[in-house]
């Protein structure tokens, strides 16, 4: 029975980051499986896995115990900016360690960033030695092409999005406009004063198309470490919509990714500014319009064709159109969410197969590609693995 030690390198995890990894568990049963990751404690009470800390130490001791490193989400590959809870160096040397002692090495769902010299360096290697890469973004691709790692790349969907399988609850007209918020898109927005005078014309025209919406939520975004941060985002975003006159009330986060989809489709309406709550608002089927703080947020909108305001690309009808687009988009909103979990069950499908060591063309998800083929290892050694398909997939 094959063992598989699942690293996720984020330093602030979100209950996607939590479905991700139990959607990995499920897939690879009956490997053992071990994760690494920044909260062990919570995490493991989570997902009902062994779990140490994602610490440089602790994946070396557990090198001689498993088959395959699989590298799940994050942005392990960009230079340290303290998004991470093992940085790029570390996970380069950790890739390394267990390419070199004869492990499989994955890279599943991972992002990259702008990288020069030495970094751009380390990207490169990490990449042409894993056995199976599929990053998180076509911007992710850009910048690992701009490092000299040949493309095409695959680029995949999040694995979270097989926790939101399930069908969507029953539409809500009259459940609240709810508004997730984390501390680290409150500050890339400018702070809460700066959202609400973003969200409170939103809100207007929410309440002159949809009076029967009710009264505004605003919600924490994650749990464990990051919990009071977030709490405390949500309270001085509640506080300053109040303050211009629409009230606001503030509920924690919810405690897996499907309660959030949930919690999100018993409301009548969604304001959502990051790529892991529009998810779940897409998944079900809400009317959700987005509020954009980053390139992340913008992608992620435009792919699952949610409106967004406060960016180059708003519609240019304003807030009232946004929000009535928002309203007759629900249902392809859901589409292209049922699109991603299709997705998302294809990249498991590849990771199933290369830890398993089977054949990725005998495989039904690896049927139609052009071509697949090897690409070279670190510093001219081959690759741990034929299992590297080029493509995309989305």
């Amino acid at each position: 029975m094959s063992a598989v030690l699942v690293l996720q390198t984020a330093r602030r995890r979100d209950v996607a980051d939590d479905a991700a990894l139990g959607a990995v568990a499920r897939a690879l049963f009956p490997a053992n499986v071990v994760a690494a990751t920044a909260d062990p404690d919570r995490t493991s009470r989570a997902v009902d896995l062994p779990v140490v800390p994602a610490t440089s130490a602790s994946l070396l001791r557990l090198m001689t115990t498993v088959d395959t490193l699989v590298v799940l989400g994050g942005r392990p590959l960009q230079a340290d900016a303290g998004t991470e809870t093992l940085g790029l160096s570390a996970v380069y040397s950790v890739a390394t360690a267990y390419r070199l002692a004869g492990k499989r090495v994955a890279l599943v769902g991972v992002g990259a960033g702008e990288t020069t010299g030495r970094g751009g360096r380390l990207v490169r290697q990490t990449v042409l030695g894993s056995a199976l890469t599929v990053l998180d973004s076509d911007a992710s691709a850009a910048h690992v092409a701009s490092v000299g790692v040949p493309p095409p790349f695959r680029v995949g969907p999040d694995l979270a999005w097989l926790d939101l399988q399930a069908p969507p609850p029953p539409p809500a007209p009259h459940g609240p406009v709810r508004l997730p918020v984390g501390s680290d898109e409150l500050s890339a927005a400018g702070g809460a004063a700066a959202l609400a005078t973003l969200l409170r014309p939103v809100l207007d025209a929410v309440r002159a198309q949809r009076p029967s919406a009710g009264d505004v939520v605003v919600q924490a975004r994650r749990r464990g470490e990051s919990a009071g941060d977030d709490l405390d985002a949500a309270d001085a975003v509640a506080a300053a919509l109040t303050a211009t006159g629409a009230p606001a009330t503030v509920e924690p986060a919810a405690t897996t990714l499907s309660t959030r989809r949930d919690e999100l489709g018993r409301s009548g309406f969604a304001l959502c500014g990051d790529p892991r709550t529009m998810m779940a608002a897409a998944a079900a089927a809400v009317p959700v319009l987005g509020w954009a703080v980053d390139a992340r947020g913008r992608a992620a909108a435009r792919e699952l064709e949610i409106p967004l305001v406060g960016a180059a690309d708003e519609l240019p009808g304003g807030v009232d159109l946004a929000v009535e687009t928002a309203a007759g988009r629900a249902g392809s909103v859901h589409s292209a969410a049922r699109r991603h979990v299709a997705a998302a069950g294809d990249v498991l499908d590849l990771l199933t197969l290369l830890v398993s060591e089977g054949d990725a063309a005998a495989h039904p998800a690896a049927q139609g590609a052009s071509t697949t083929t090897s690409a070279p290892g670190v510093e001219g050694r081959p690759a741990p693995s034929g299992l590297r398909p080029p493509g995309v997939t989305r």
